[in-house]
């Protein structure tokens, strides 16, 4: 049975994808005709951009989620294979360090994820045979790993995998031990076991556990792992631009303020050609951000399609605003129009800060337009506290884990802020965990008088709480694991899970169209208050201030 389950499981994960009967997919959905091709030619941020379309499109799509997952696990292992970090963590690690490391992976896993039968000693041990498989397919693991390796070797090696038969474990030791048996084999089949590839094979074992379970578990190399990080103090070294792939192209889609990127006239949608003398068309789309980072002080050469010459961007310590605001004014009807891009360390702070400016003038607040539109998510502790400005009192989140900090139900424990006003949200399918908890709170648990229209589209659906804890086997905890410890629920016990938040007003219009439609949804909610409307906003520094929540999640 737990053999048919591994060969099951290899065979997905690797054969080339086959296009289902029409009965199961409409062969004329050239979307998913496209990602199965994307697939197949080892596109993966492509692959997964196109099952995700699919996904969001129909959550029920039977190909489409299983084909986006099996992509993203391909493309985090790319890019792992790509972080010299990594090569360097694995150049000094010994295959017993490397089994250590291994080990306390397993046990992270097992003790942490709310949904215990996806993590069995068995799962966990096959999703590593099939990451080290896929591994032997990966041109950046066998450069560096086997490239001396015969590929009659190689081929042997895959089928001995493809044939191991799992036993039943009973303990952490003892997967263990069978994987230091299927990294030994490997001699057998005329490859050279030489410590640092026994090394690397080992930690596929860790990075297919932890790749596996769900779509937002994830082992973390250094490069991956000091990025995460910087991103939530909102800092990091980088040029400044963000990029994406934008109908077949790769596009700037982000330039921060007072960046190289910014300085050097960089705007989004503008087309890169080449980096560092690199055709992008030669380049895996989702090694391209990686080749943007570097040291503070370094500088890469970016071809862009609208300028006549190569530009030369410096990296260096960047802020990423996680809040951007604006006062707007309508024949005295103060609106505080903010964008939270995502939740960081600061969050709390900024979205203060933004009040804390209509206080400084004196100014009564009519109504508040909370754009979360392509906001990912970010620090959960961070999400619940900024909620906890807009409620007075009510469910913020109901949480199901195996840690109490977690498992528990979430209430406003602070009088709020800025609860007498209209809240306009606008929500898009990019609208996904820390902010859906604070749009469904806000739609579900702000009654009263004052309470919120939620505008846009289904929101992504990401009803999970992911908490990053670094491997203590790897020199400085250089290496984590992203797992899984908490199942999310909306204030009224509705799973986000793969349902999202349905906007009370649903509408396709995007960009500065649907912001305006907002703009026109909010003032009619001001126009009843009349002149005595509004919540006088005069300097309050106990209230801004940023003391401790007494809710002690994060």
């Amino acid at each position: 049975m737990v053999h048919n389950l591994l060969r099951f499981a290899l065979l997905v994960g690797l054969a080339l994808v086959s296009v289902p009967p029409a009965s199961a997919v409409d062969l004329n959905d050239r979307r998913y005709l496209s990602a199965v091709e994307a697939e197949k030619e080892g596109q993966w941020l492509k692959a997964c951009r196109l099952y995700d379309e699919l996904v969001r499109k129909d959550r029920t799509h039977p190909f489409a989620r299983m084909g986006y997952q099996r992509c993203l696990r391909r493309l985090h292992q790319t890019l792992r294979q790509a972080d010299p970090a990594y090569r360097a963590v694995l150049a000094k690690l010994t295959l017993t360090q490397a089994l250590d490391l291994f080990e306390e992976t397993v046990g992270v896993l097992s003790s942490a994820h709310p949904e215990r039968e996806r993590v069995t000693l068995e799962a966990l041990f096959t999703h590593g045979m099939v990451e080290l498989r896929n591994a032997l397919d990966d041109p950046e693991f066998i450069r560096h790993h086997l490239g001396s390796a015969k590929s009659a070797a190689i081929a042997a090696y895959k089928n001995r995998l493809l044939n191991w038969v799992v036993p039943t474990f009973n303990s952490k030791a003892e997967v263990r031990e069978q994987v230091l048996a299927v990294v030994r084999s490997a001699a057998r089949d005329g490859l050279v076991p030489r410590p640092m590839l026994m090394a690397a094979f080992v930690l596929e074992f860790a990075a297919g556990a932890s790749n596996a379970i769900d779509e937002y578990g994830l082992f973390l190399t250094p490069g991956h792992l000091a990025f995460t990080q910087a991103m939530l103090k909102g800092r990091v070294v980088h040029p400044g631009l963000e990029v994406g792939l934008r109908e077949d192209r790769i596009q700037v889609t982000h330039v921060y303020p007072k960046s190289s990127a910014a300085e050097l006239g960089l705007v989004t949608g503008d087309r890169i050609q080449r980096i560092n003398g690199v055709a992008v068309t030669d380049l895996p789309a989702e090694a391209i951000a990686e080749k943007l980072r570097g040291p503070s002080g370094s500088t890469v050469e970016v071809e862009i399609e609208r300028f006549r010459d190569p530009i030369r961007l410096q990296r260096r310590p960047t802020n990423i605003p996680s809040v951007e605001y604006a006062r707007e004014d309508y024949d005295g009807s103060v609106v505080l129009r903010l964008r939270i891009n995502y939740f960081g360390e600061s969050t709390l702070q900024e979205v203060k800060d933004a009040l804390a400016s209509i206080a400084a003038r004196g100014d009564t607040l009519h109504g508040i337009l909370l754009d979360l539109r392509g906001n990912p998510g970010g620090l959960f502790e961070s999400a619940v506290r900024i909620t906890e400005l807009f409620l007075d009192e009510g469910t913020i989140v109901v949480g199901r884990s195996p840690f109490k900090k977690y498992d528990r139900t979430f209430k406003a424990a602070n009088p709020g802020f800025v609860t007498d006003v209209p809240l306009v949200v606008l929500v898009d399918g990019d609208t996904a965990s820390a902010a859906e908890v604070l749009a469904g709170a806000l739609k579900e648990s702000r009654t009263g008088r004052f309470t919120t229209l939620v505008m846009g589209q289904n929101t992504y659906g990401k009803g999970s709480i992911q908490c990053v804890v670094p491997l203590e086997r790897t020199a400085e905890k250089s290496t984590a694991v992203r797992v899984t410890v908490a199942k999310l629920f909306s204030p009224t016990n509705q799973p986000y899970t793969g349902k999202g938040i349905a906007p009370h007003l649903p509408s396709d219009l995007e960009g500065e169209a649907l912001l305006n439609e907002a703009r026109k949804q909010l003032l009619e909610r001001i126009k009843p208050m009349g002149s005595m409307g509004g919540m006088p906003m005069t300097p309050m520094d106990d209230m801004l201030s940023s003391a401790p929540s007494p809710l002690g999640a994060n």
